[in-house]
């Protein structure tokens, strides 16, 4: 498996097949077959793309390994990655490429708020430490703000921050960073940055390799947060779905995107009441929905444990309850999960509600004469955990 084969793989399982790319071949009216990138990661308004490029061959010396950088990094790569920015915008609405689950998507490049671009390198070993300390390219042309990572240390980094969100996140922070403290940070390991977005510590602050302990202190114990059992061939596993997505087979990217959008934090909270959803169902016994609000995302998420005699009409309260819950927190998306115990098997049934919220006289009064949910407390909590 080559490098760039990897990071495809890598990114698949982080950001999911549904929002990785990496058959990114396109043919617009009037031209050529063009590539867009290696890999490009879409996930609502953020799009990542990389540019990856591999050492090859058994000749090297301390020359020859500068050369290839020069050549290879700091000029094809980068004007690969302008190349793409022209593509956008040349090529509106002509951009039409499979995801790792073979589905076309039209890439909406007007959509995006968050563009991330990276090139990713695989040197050899002689390569020059002013070279191997090059962590980005800043160019005033199309390109812009470029990153520029060693195989190694993306493998590293995605071992450390396991969700998309996570990603996104640092790498917004690296480049804020790096901006501001050029000199310092070139010189640092790339796990020093790590650290230091880990801790929580503003951009503003000085890099140094103190920040190199959080990596070790982190606690990084993914069976408390991964759902990834459940978002894995989620479209095989859903019972009932509804959504305002037109393209019903695509429909549950809607709700698979939200959960991508989370983090770790947010998926701990998501799993334990899954957790408590299951268990209630197990014993078949009458509890009061579970829910949470995401104010990153305006995103709420009520899970419903149902009796093994409402299972006839479980969509009804699937839609009931979802509709409740978000007019209940005046919040634009909302997904609701109902829980059935079927022999040794349970039914999930999802709905998604993506609009604005309005006054609602009815639901008002009804939730006045009954409110169905437990009490919502804020509560603030750290995004990483550290011994």
């Amino acid at each position: 498996m080559n490098l760039e084969e990897l990071i495809a793989e890598l990114n698949a399982n982080i950001f999911l097949k549904e929002f990785s790319f990496s058959k990114n071949n396109f043919t617009p009216k009037g031209s050529s077959e063009l590539e867009l990138a290696d890999h490009v990661i879409w996930l609502d308004d953020l799009m990542i793309v990389y540019q990856v490029k591999e050492r090859t061959g058994e000749k090297s010396s301390v020359n020859s390994e500068k050369q290839w950088f020069e050549k290879k990094i700091l000029q094809k790569a980068k004007n690969q990655i302008r190349d793409i920015v022209v593509y956008f915008k040349k090529y509106e609405d002509e951009i039409i490429i499979p995801n790792q689950r073979g589905h076309i998507f039209n890439m909406k490049f007007n959509q995006i708020k968050i563009f991330i671009k990276i090139i990713i390198h695989l040197s050899n070993k002689l390569l020059p430490e002013y070279y191997k300390n090059k962590k980005y390219y800043l160019s005033s042309q199309e390109a812009g703000f470029v990153h520029i990572v060693s195989g190694n240390d993306y493998l590293n980094i995605c071992q450390k921050l396991l969700t998309p969100r996570e990603i996104g996140d640092y790498f917004i922070y690296r480049q804020d960073l790096l901006i501001k403290h050029t000199h310092n940070a070139e010189n640092l390991p790339e796990g020093a940055i790590v650290g230091q977005f880990l801790s929580g510590e503003d951009a503003n602050f000085p890099p140094s390799k103190k920040f190199l302990e959080y990596l070790y202190r982190l606690i990084n114990d993914r069976d408390n947060f991964s759902i990834s059992g459940i978002l894995e061939n989620f479209s095989q596993r859903i019972e009932y779905i509804n959504s305002n997505e037109k393209n019903s087979e695509y429909a549950y990217y809607s709700i698979i995107g939200e959960f991508a959008k989370l983090r770790r934090t947010n998926l701990q909270e998501v799993k334990t009441r899954i957790k408590l959803c299951l268990e209630a169902c197990d014993s078949d016994e009458f509890e009061l929905p579970y829910r949470i609000v995401v104010p990153e995302t305006s995103c709420g998420f009520v899970f419903i444990p149902l009796q093994h005699e409402q299972k006839d009409h479980r969509l009804i309260w699937l839609h009931n309850l979802t509709y409740a819950a978000k007019y209940d927190q005046k919040i634009r998306h909302c997904i609701g999960i109902t829980f059935v115990k079927e022999q040794e098997d349970y039914l999930m049934d999802w709905c998604f509600l993506d609009n604005d919220w309005q006054y609602d006289s009815a639901i008002e009064e009804s939730l006045k004469n009954y409110y169905p949910f437990r009490p919502l407390e804020a509560k603030l909590i750290p995004s990483y955990q550290f011994k």
